[in-house]
């Protein structure tokens, strides 16, 4: 899910750093530069983000002169506008039990990516000479902060990863040389679409690793995850959909509103070692066991997978929506190979009950070497049958 939210008050702003105040293994990680907006100001994108040149950035000063930046300085000016990134929760549960390193960078990565599609079409208003247009800027600068972790419910919170990337309501126009306003309403009106390039993004990253992905309608969860693990780790949605359906709320908007009116203060004396600890605690046997399933399957790129990385990734700033082939390709390749597998485990599964045996037949046991990962050792998926493979394999 993508959110466009805006921020009409600099000392909210500023609390994105204070609630980020960079708990090392704690709910919330250090903040990082985004954005060529950034660099014009003299940061550099992918710092870690420090405390006076955001205070700053929110009063609308230079953060490294202090000096204003846009022309207008009245209270009510808006600093600037929250835009939160939520993964679905099988991903959100997956990463928060097995710490998988490359779910987060994958994580990072799509929300990069999506920001700087935005980024490319960020604009300003032009007024000078009696115009009444926007001008294209194609800069803007914000701040990332990544959390862990939901409200809690009763003290513990569930696991929830989301991204806050706090875009700055000041833009470079290079016609006029001078920072201006932003102009976000383009963007926030077009964040469906920036909410399915994201899932896009996140989905394909998520398959090059080889967990398996299931689509439901336009997200996306982890195969293997069933909804009654999912709804174990909801209960802050469930509690919310609960009080709305006591008051006859309907509207999505209303229920926004009541889940921010009901919401617990967070923990942050909870560390993330301590909360693994209690959610590894509510599951049953068979659920740990779904976890455990869903983590076996990553793998190791595949031949040739390194060069297609390299070369989508050879260039960060190349827009991800310009349709070009070769993604789209990617995409459809990536989709008909995981289909592929799952076609090929059901077979197994069918082959095993058809004939009784706890065993698969010999084809489907000829799996890739043991990949060494995180100490411990783990099993590639085994290679499509070709259906002359499987016609064998049961006759066998």
């Amino acid at each position: 899910m993508v959110r466009v939210c805006q921020c009409k008050c600099g000392k909210h702003a500023r609390n994105y750093y204070t609630r980020a105040d960079y708990y090392l293994d704690r709910q919330e990680l250090a903040g990082r530069w985004g954005g060529s907006a950034i660099g014009k100001l003299g940061l550099r994108e992918g710092d870690e983000v420090a405390r006076q040149p955001f205070d700053l950035l929110c009063e609308n000063r230079h953060p490294l002169t202090g000096e204003r930046l846009t022309v207008r300085m009245k209270d009510n000016r808006t600093p600037g506008y929250d835009i939160n990134f939520h993964v679905s929760k099988s991903v959100s549960i997956l990463y928060a039990l097995t710490q998988d390193s490359d779910i987060l960078a994958a994580f990072r990565w799509a929300v990069d990516q999506t920001m700087h599609a935005m980024e490319a079409r960020m604009r300003t208003r032009v007024r000078i000479g009696g115009q009444c247009s926007d001008r294209l800027t194609g800069n803007m600068g914000w701040a990332v902060f990544i959390h862990l972790t939901a409200r809690p419910v009763e003290g513990i919170p569930d696991p929830h990863l989301h991204a806050h990337c706090f875009c700055f309501n000041a833009v470079f126009d290079p016609e006029e040389q001078r920072w201006k306003a932003g102009q976000f309403r383009e963007i926030k009106q077009q964040a469906p679409r920036y909410q399915a390039l994201f899932r896009q993004l996140l989905a394909a990253r998520l398959g090059e690793l080889g967990y398996g992905i299931a689509w439901r309608g336009e997200d996306f969860e982890i195969a293997g995850i069933d909804r009654a693990l999912i709804d174990k780790f909801s209960l802050r949605h469930h509690l919310i959909e609960a009080e709305a359906q006591r008051r006859g709320i309907l509207s999505d908007a209303l229920k926004d509103q009541l889940g921010a009116q009901t919401r617990e203060p967070k923990r942050p004396d909870l560390s993330m070692a301590e909360l693994r600890r209690l959610w590894w605690q509510r599951l049953s046997d068979e659920e740990r066991e779904q976890v455990a399933r869903a983590e076996l399957r990553k793998r190791r790129p595949w031949p040739g997978d390194e060069r297609r990385r390299h070369d989508r990734d050879g260039d960060d700033r190349r827009h991800p929506l310009n349709g070009r082939a070769d993604d789209l390709h990617d995409q459809l390749w990536q989709r008909q190979r995981l289909a592929a597998h799952e076609r090929s485990r059901d077979d197994h599964e069918r082959w095993r009950r058809a004939s009784g045996q706890r065993t698969a037949p010999a084809w489907s046991r000829r799996a890739r070497p043991a990949l060494p990962l995180a100490g411990r050792q783990r099993l590639a998926p085994p290679p499509v049958p070709s259906p002359q493979q499987r016609s064998n394999g049961y006759a066998r």
